[in-house]
């Protein structure tokens, strides 16, 4: 795999994946498996939600709150992404990577709300793993 990376970015030396959490879930793949897997080519974390139980309000990746109806992930699954980050070095303050999240409100949530939610499940994530 070494020799894979060190070709391609001889070629494009800004090449990079970025590992999505949403897409985990509709893939049936756990964290640990995509990261250990991309890992030489991960330069970007990305995390959200998905519902992934057919005929299910908001199916697909249509990236709705964490905690919503049916949906896969939440604070347990986001915590076990922090977990495998820091366990394969990821969480390094010297060479940081970029961290983003994407989540919409549903018909007619409040998208504050939405978002203070979101927050609120990284900070609970980011405090368990600390514990």
């Amino acid at each position: 795999m070494e020799v894979c990376q060190q070709q391609i970015q001889e070629i494009c030396s800004n090449f990079g994946l970025m590992v999505d959490l949403s897409h985990f879930p509709t893939t049936y793949e756990t964290s640990k498996f995509v990261i250990r897997t991309l890992r030489p080519y991960i330069n970007h974390f990305h995390i959200g939600n998905a519902v992934v139980k057919k005929g299910s309000e908001a199916y697909g990746d249509q990236h709705p709150r964490f905690g919503f109806p049916e949906s896969a992930n939440d604070t347990a699954e986001l915590l076990d992404f922090f977990r495998v980050l820091k366990e394969e070095g990821f969480l390094n303050s010297e060479t940081p990577y970029m961290l983003s999240f994407e989540v919409k409100p549903w018909k007619e949530e409040d998208g504050d709300l939405v978002l203070a939610g979101t927050k609120r499940v990284i900070n609970r994530a980011w405090a368990l793993l600390e514990d």
